[in-house]
């Protein structure tokens, strides 16, 4: 559903698709480390100006790692699992 800042609300089969460009992973947040796991919160950040607060769904390897929109996620790698791995959103 699309609502207009006028309060109009329109419905489509075909749905809307919206582009962001230069979308950028940012890790805001890194709490300590061990020799097995290290616990990241990584955020979306874009310099396109975008109302409200967006949300996002967060994937690995192509697989959901949360089953709600978010704005961060915090993700626990294990760096025999994980090395080289980018996550996407």
């Amino acid at each position: 559903m699309l609502i207009t800042d006028k309060g109009e609300k329109y419905v489509s089969s075909a749905g809307v698709t919206l582009t962001v460009t230069d979308l950028q992973v940012r890790l805001s947040h890194y709490a300590g480390s061990s020799e097995e796991r290290t616990t990241v919160t990584l955020s979306c950040i874009t310099s396109c100006t975008l109302s409200n607060s967006p949300t996002y769904l967060w994937y690995k390897n192509g697989q959901p790692v949360t089953d709600k929109l978010t704005k961060h996620n915090k993700l626990y790698l294990f760096f025999s699992e994980d090395a080289g791995t980018t996550p996407v959103l």
